[in-house]
């Protein structure tokens, strides 16, 4: 069975945007991925980020 990478929430009012989810959670959003390195960079453990577009979703896990 394939593991979910991001988990249910409703991502509909970050459409467009690249978000950052640690914990279950999204600790930051942006529609410019470099804007939000800080926070990338000063969370603790794995994170995921994933760009929210209309149609497809793009998930990279670092």
């Amino acid at each position: 069975m394939p593991q979910e990478i991001l988990p249910k929430l409703d991502y509909s009012k970050y459409l467009g945007e690249w978000i950052v989810v640690s914990k279950s959670k999204i600790i930051a959003h942006d529609k410019v991925l470099a804007r939000i390195h800080d926070k990338i960079k000063s969370s603790r453990g794995p994170v995921t980020i994933a760009k929210i577009p209309e149609e497809e979703t793009v998930v990279l896990r670092v």
